[in-house]
């Protein structure tokens, strides 16, 4: 398995001074995302790369908008022998990230598409290995008189939700073989299957399904630990998902809150570790897992990695 770093605003702030994008919210709701200027991203997001790469790691994971990772490529191109993971953009207001393909707008839904397909040829000419996307919103709540609108919650029930997303995924999937490319779904954290409204993949088991009925090589999963484990078991849901897991974001987690600084929560991660390592042998190639505890880490990032090395190093 390769391990490394989920690189983003802590790694830009602590080399260059400014985090790379910084969200503001007002009462709980995102409001606004304010970011570098372009020709700063541009300046500086080498020298980030080199910065991480001094801490020996094998796999980066970069997160921005379309525009933003455009201005980014010749820089990624330039990225040494690191493994590249592209995220998908899901925080702005206005972007059209897939968990907007159940969107009542037709309109909505064909710039999703686009999107998407930009993205994986984007991937395809830095030779990124995945691409980390997001589950479809259902809203069993709504009726047919909201159809057409723009509104980021105007969205289909489950059903539909779950059939667009099937269909998203079965559309890109040829795109992200000739790119090389594994579209990634992300895993939530674990809702009741009778949530009336939320993303589908709403347990292991859901998520698991909708990957085997777009039926890809090129259409796996990102196993998010911290999500897994709220309410759940992280380690159940890894043996659930087995080896579709094709991408992992590390981070511990208490039962209720995520991205933890690993041993700050009830994760077994020796355990994980064996499974992964099973997953490995069973899927014939190496899985790639980064650290996405930053929130909660900050400067202890260089104590994260030595945890994230030990591990691997007891499974070797």
């Amino acid at each position: 398995m390769k391990i490394g770093m989920y690189v983003s605003n802590f790694f830009f702030e602590k080399v260059t001074g400014q985090p790379m994008h910084e969200a503001i919210y007002q009462d709980g709701v995102l409001k606004e995302m304010r970011y570098l200027s372009i020709r700063e991203l541009q300046r500086t997001t080498e020298d980030v790369l080199r910065y991480v790469e001094r801490l020996g790691v094998q796999e980066i994971e970069v997160y921005q908008t379309l525009q933003r990772f455009e201005a980014m490529l010749p820089a990624l191109k330039n990225r040494g022998d690191m493994e590249l993971t592209m995220h998908e953009c899901n925080a702005e207001l206005w972007y059209a990230g897939t968990g907007r393909i159940s969107s009542r707008s037709p309109q909505v839904r064909k710039v999703v598409a686009e999107n998407l397909k930009w993205l994986i040829d984007m991937a395809g000419e830095v030779k990124a290995r995945a691409i980390v996307l997001h589950g479809a919103k259902f809203d069993n709540t709504l009726q047919d008189t909201r159809d057409g609108g723009f509104g980021t919650e105007n969205v289909f029930g489950f059903e539909e939700a779950r059939n667009l997303e099937i269909a998203l995924l079965k559309e890109c999937s040829e795109r992200a073989e000739r790119q090389g490319a594994i579209l990634a779904r992300e895993n939530g954290e674990p809702e009741s299957l009778k949530s009336t409204k939320g993303h589908v993949g709403r347990t292991a088991e859901e998520l698991a399904g909708v990957i085997d009925e777009v039926g890809s090589e090129n259409v796996q999963c990102t196993l998010d630990v911290g999500h897994a484990g709220v309410g759940f078991s992280a380690v159940e849901y890894a043996r659930i998902l087995g080896k579709r897991i094709a991408h992992v974001h590390l981070h511990d987690c208490d039962g209720k809150r995520a991205h933890l600084r690993l041993g700050d929560g009830n994760v077994d991660f020796e355990v994980l570790f064996k499974i992964f390592a099973e997953i490995e042998e069973e899927r014939g190639e190496e899985i790639t897992i980064v650290l996405e505890n930053e929130p909660e880490a900050g400067a202890a990032y260089e104590g994260e990695w030595e945890k994230l090395k030990r591990l691997k190093a007891a499974c070797a």
